[in-house]
């Protein structure tokens, strides 16, 4: 028996080439301590590192098949090995990158060839966690007598990306309303950052008060911009935080105001649309507290909602709530030869004041200054009811000699139909009660302009106002644009899905263009649509030119903005489409039809072609049974066919059609046509059969359509083309 020694060495440092710096061995120590997992038990205690390194290996990097998921059952790569030496020690190494760039080995795993690999053990699975990036290579060493002689390896891989897995928390306002690790499997990494659908992360169903859009979104506490579906975050974020917005017109505003010296407490507060203010107060009780002064010329009294103190307001809110904190307020009036004091809350209007006292025989009271309290700064108020109690004041009338007041006042709403100079707009003019107003009206008029197509009137309590006039007593004076209904025309749009905003028709002056009010962007209709014929002849506005349009003219939606109104004339277009007839083909029997590449015999004809335009690549096969020969058609309804010569003729019911007649019937309305077949009869007849040939008849394709059809004139060139 022959005898084993086995001699034990202990390998020495191998010195490298001169630009490996020592700090560079002990990396590679560190690197491929594990190494001795795979030697021979005899080696195990002998190898030391470093290892000689070879720098030109060329072997490709492994490529990941199997896919990252939360149950990892395997991990299959395609791999290439840098040597294929039996004796060198052959592995596969697993690096992962740290949240600081830096490689970190997981695992490695002994392999022996090229090709693909399949790992199944847990143990080793059960290494790779969710957010790992994952790099792999392979690697190799060789051992001659017992001394690690070179290592080689294969280019890194790319990195892959295991599942990602977040903590996501999901809040409305203050209130956290979902909060869970969730897992994404499917996601893109680019430039170290990971991709992911926005979409994906609504976990929670929001109500009608709180919305996605719109939502802040912070990773890692650093707020993050939504770029529409795609969120952009670092590879290494842990945190995902959705503050979702409130849906504006489901939230009501509690504005709570105070006098303005005690402005700063002023603060909007916000509750559900649709539930009970009580239930606010119980909640918000800390924000309805009496906020306290030292000044004495306030007292604290209430929160007012209205008129309504707050405490006795149950209503449910479904608007904007203003709450009012209301003050006992000093309110001082004198003259020259008066002085009182009186007490308003804040809130109401000084018109509640009695100044009975402080009238003037033969003057009238022309205004008040009104002196703030405490900034001193001074106002003039024409009447007290336009001004609330806001802070303190002093109050003092100013008198002039008595004239009646002519308020100038224009409605809002009719603004629109004119135009006021700024000077005369809301403006109140005294009047000598002996002058006729007339002289006013006139002096008014340089200022005011109607638009096209109204008129300037004046009116007192919507009446209009006799120039000759004389006020005994102050009067409103409404300037008011009142429309001249001869200059104005009506244009209706009527079809299928006409919005009834449309149908209903919108007014435009006479002699212009329409573009100026709504014109139709769709019909909302399956069908194909033409156009617009009118009611009855217009005129359009083309390169600068006036064309007359006949009613039953076809315009096109693009040529819409080009109509011109007429005085007089109210316009209505009225939607046209492209009927669309089916032709229904049957046999007598004797044989069988078929249209090639189409199911069933029924064919789609559109409004305007011919049969024969409609058949377009299919064929038309008319088979017929042994025996028998295809002879003509019959239609079910009278009908109008063209004959060679190109003269048309009417086809009463089971009168014959020829086949060439047949392609050139262009259909109005559904229609069915019976194929006949005949026995075969004659010489011919009987060479036919003893040859066994059947009839067949092909339609060819070419297209015979009418492009002065005021139809597809509508449709344009590119309707042919489909």
């Amino acid at each position: 028996m022959k005898k084993i020694f086995i001699s034990v060495f202990v390998l020495s440092v191998l010195l490298c080439a001169s630009d490996f710096s020592n700090k560079n061995a002990k990396a590679q120590e560190v690197n491929f301590l594990e190494a001795r997992d795979i030697l021979p038990n005899q080696l195990k205690d002998i190898v030391t590192f470093p290892l000689f390194q070879k720098e030109d290996n060329q072997a490709k990097s492994p490529e990941l098949i199997s896919n990252f998921d939360d149950g990892l059952s395997k991990l299959e790569l395609n791999l290439q090995l840098p040597t294929y030496d039996k004796d060198s020690y052959k592995f596969l190494v697993v690096y992962s990158l740290d949240e600081e760039s830096k490689k970190k080995e997981i695992f490695r795993y002994q392999v022996n060839n090229s090709g693909n690999l399949s790992i199944t053990d847990s143990k080793i699975l059960g290494l790779i966690k969710n957010n790992m990036s994952l790099m792999f290579r392979t690697e190799s060493f060789k051992i001659k007598n017992n001394k690690v002689v070179e290592k080689l390896y294969s280019q890194d891989s790319k990195y892959y990306y295991t599942p990602r897995e977040y903590n996501l928390t999901i809040k409305e306002g203050d209130k956290l309303v979902y909060s869970n690790n969730i897992i994404f499997s499917d996601y893109e990494v680019e430039d170290n950052k990971v991709n992911l659908k926005f979409s994906d992360l609504k976990k929670y169903s929001v109500d009608r008060y709180f919305s996605y859009e719109a939502s802040q979104i912070k990773i890692d506490g650093i707020k993050t911009i939504l770029d529409n579906d795609k969120l952009q975050i670092p590879l290494f974020a842990k945190d995902i935080v959705i503050d979702l917005s409130r849906v504006e017109n489901q939230w009501a505003k509690v504005k709570i105001t105070y006098p303005s010296i005690l402005k700063e407490n002023n603060r909007n507060l916000y509750i559900k649309k649709g539930s009970r203010f009580s239930d606010f107060k119980i909640n918000n009780s800390r924000e309805l507290i009496e906020v306290k002064t030292d000044n004495e010329n306030y007292s604290f009294l209430s929160y007012r909602i209205g008129s309504l103190d707050f405490r006795n307001y149950e209503g449910v809110v479904n608007d904007d709530i203003l709450v009012k904190a209301i003050y006992n307020t000093k309110i001082k009036v004198q003259n020259d030869d008066l002085e009182k004091e009186f007490t308003l809350a804040t809130g109401d209007k000084l018109s509640k004041l009695d100044l009975s006292d402080f009238q003037k025989e033969n003057y009238n009271i022309e205004n008040y200054t009104v002196i703030d309290a405490e900034t001193k700064e001074e106002k003039i108020a024409t009447k007290l009811e336009d001004v609330a109690v806001d802070n303190s004041i002093t109050i003092k009338p100013n008198y002039k000699e008595k004239t009646y007041k002519i308020m100038v006042r224009q409605d809002d709403y009719n603004k629109r139909f004119g135009s006021v100079d700024a000077s005369i707009e809301n403006k109140d003019i005294e009047w000598s009660a002996t002058k006729p107003i007339g002289e006013l009206l006139e002096k008014l008029r340089p200022n005011i302009k109607a638009s096209e197509g109204y008129v300037l009137e004046y009116r007192v309590n919507r009446k209009k106002l006799n120039p000759e006039t004389l006020i005994k007593e102050d009067i409103t004076l409404e300037i008011y644009f009142k429309k001249n209904e001869e200059d104005w025309v009506n244009v209706k749009f009527v079809g299928e899905g006409i919005d009834k905003f449309l149908s209903d028709g919108q007014e435009v002056l006479a002699g212009r263009r329409i573009d100026t009010i709504n014109l139709p962007s769709s019909q909302g209709s399956s069908k194909e649509f033409l156009g617009w014929t009118a009611n009855l002849d217009y005129k359009i506005e083309v390169d600068g030119k006036i064309l007359v349009r006949n009613k039953d003219y076809i315009l096109k939606n693009i040529d819409l903005a080009h109509v011109l109104t007429s005085k007089g004339q109210n316009l209505i277009f009225n939607a046209q489409y492209l009927e669309t007839y089916k032709i229904s083909l049957e046999t007598n029997g004797q044989g069988e039809i078929f249209v090639a590449n189409q199911d069933g015999n029924v064919i789609d004809c559109k409004q305007g072609l011919s049969i024969k335009n409609m058949l377009a690549d299919n064929r038309l096969l008319l088979l017929a049974n042994s025996h028998f020969k295809f002879s003509h058609f019959t239609s079910t309804l009278p009908l109008t066919v063209k004959s060679k010569d190109g003269s048309s003729r009417l086809v009463k019911l089971g009168e014959k059609i020829s086949l060439q007649e047949f392609e050139t019937i262009v259909p109005d309305k559904n229609l069915t046509f019976i194929a006949h077949f005949v026995l075969i009869g004659g010489i011919e007849d009987k060479d036919i059969l003893s040859n066994h040939i059947y009839t067949e008849n092909i339609l060819n394709s070419s297209f015979e359509r009418d492009y002065s059809n005021p139809i597809y004139r509508a449709l344009g060139p590119l309707n042919f083309l489909k």
